[in-house]
């Protein structure tokens, strides 16, 4: 067992509530997770080469949200973190080439246990939909679609335009 404490054990695989709607904090809240417990996962049960690439799926799948958040955030020069080179190229071929890698690279699912196989359908699943996104994401681009920023701030009510609001507050008022 990785966490030898029961209530720990308990705390750490209960989904949390964010402190802001936004999906950058989102990300950075669990790449910060992901970067604690994924070393420890490796070294108890990673001898084997399924659950190393189901480790290199989870942060792959991480770095591809964060570049889709930067990039929804216009690459925001105010925040440098998760930062990747990815967010510069075309997010249609980045998130399509994720999906290729999974394909290229999952262990054939009569060879993994079981269980295993389930989880590795739903990774392919978030990885379709990662790269469907990226496409949306891309034609958005293409069309000339701006960004904006919206948090919720915890310490006050309503919501704050961090960038780009403008136009759309100009609509709403």
């Amino acid at each position: 067992m990785i966490v030898a404490n029961t209530s720990d054990r308990n705390r750490l695989l209960r989904p949390g509530k964010g402190l802001s709607i936004g999906s950058l904090p989102e990300v950075e809240k669990w790449n910060e997770w992901w970067q604690a417990w994924a070393p420890r996962i490796a070294a108890e049960v990673g001898r084997e080469g399924w659950v190393l690439f189901i480790l290199d799926s989870v942060e792959k799948m991480c770095g591809l949200e964060a570049t889709m958040a930067r990039i929804l955030r216009d690459k925001p020069e105010w925040n440098t973190d998760l930062w990747a080179q990815q967010e510069w190229l075309d997010v249609e071929h980045t998130a399509g080439s994720a999906l290729s890698w999974f394909d290229q690279n999952c262990p054939r699912l009569d060879r993994v246990p079981e269980w295993c196989a389930f989880v590795l359908c739903a990774m392919r699943g978030h990885f379709t939909v990662l790269a469907r996104l990226g496409r949306e994401l891309r034609a958005a681009q293409e069309q000339g679609y701006g960004s904006f920023v919206v948090e919720n701030q915890v310490d006050k009510l309503g919501m704050d335009v961090i960038k780009g609001g403008d136009k759309l507050l100009g609509e709403v008022e």
